[in-house]
């Protein structure tokens, strides 16, 4: 089994012609009036071993130098994961409202650059036909709300309640735009990968909820996801880090965390000092590990 959390930030598509309306400017756009500047995915799974693991926080697309990657090649290295799909392994992508923006919007977009996603039907075609028991998609949105019987809820307001950072430094997704037209396309991308990372974070504490791993392998994924952000806070181990927003941005996730309301196993006195202190790095934390 292998869960793949995925994430995309948008800006204006000016092929499409929209204004919101005058009484409603906070009127969301529509799907078409999008096009996708940053696509993030992150991978939950077990191995052959039957161990959990969680690896490869990044986002997709031939990048330039300064983290800019075409909506062309970004569509590109996703459609790879049909390789993965088609080769008889339960995937499942893992989102937050995905099912009614996130893969609309990759649909939509793989179309108009003629790019072949076979195994997006089946995500569409079980999300319509069966909400929560989508066998290619598990959309936290529809998971936490029982299929929308609860309305207003929001990925901010579940953070805070976890104790997972939530709207960092300020940026949102309607930031997105003006970072974009700033060029601070290093900066969306660690956006994106942040909202991966706590998709994968609400995951994990949904899986141990409803008694699919237990509370140890809960707190030793949530540990070695701590360890993936400290990483990219470091130029040694990401290169995007040597650009001082970046930098604050990752380093600002795990200031934001509270690992009391994260970690819940006897275990977690032991090493939770070394996964919020600011001075222990990388090898330290691999190193402590409670695997």
């Amino acid at each position: 089994m292998r869960y793949i959390a995925l994430d995309i930030e948008t800006v204006r598509n000016e092929d499409v012609s929209w204004e919101a309306p005058e009484d409603k400017p906070w009127f969301f756009p529509p799907i078409p009036t999008h096009k996708i500047v940053s696509l993030s995915v992150m991978e939950i799974g077990v191995d052959n071993l039957r161990q959990w693991y969680l690896k490869g926080l990044c986002s997709l697309g031939k990048m330039d130098e300064n983290g800019f990657a075409s909506e062309e090649s970004i569509l590109q290295e996703l459609s790879q994961y049909g390789r993965i799909c088609s080769e008889g392994e339960r995937v499942r992508f893992v989102t937050w409202y995905g099912g009614s923006f996130d893969f609309p919007v990759i649909t939509l977009r793989a179309l108009s650059h003629g790019i072949v996603i076979p195994w997006l039907d089946e995500i569409l075609s079980g999300q319509f036909v069966r909400r929560l028991g989508n066998r290619d998609h598990v959309d936290l949105y529809e998971v936490f709300t029982s299929g929308r019987a609860s309305r207003g809820m929001r990925l901010g307001h579940v953070c805070q309640a976890l104790g997972l950072p939530s709207k960092i430094n300020g940026i949102h997704g309607g930031a997105i735009q003006d970072l974009f037209d700033e060029r601070k396309n290093a900066l969306i991308n660690a956006y994106c990968q942040g909202d991966v990372w706590v998709t994968g974070m609400l995951l994990l504490r949904y899986l141990m909820g409803t008694a699919r791993i237990s509370r140890e392998q809960q707190d030793a994924l949530v540990f070695k996801g701590l360890e993936i952000i400290r990483a990219k806070s470091s130029p040694r181990h990401n290169k995007w880090a040597e650009n001082p927003e970046v930098e604050a941005y990752y380093q600002e996730i795990l200031r934001n965390i509270k690992l009391e309301k994260m970690m819940f196993g006897k275990k977690y006195r032991d090493y939770s000092r070394l996964g919020s202190s600011a001075s222990a790095s990388s090898d330290d934390l691999q190193d402590n590990l409670p695997f």
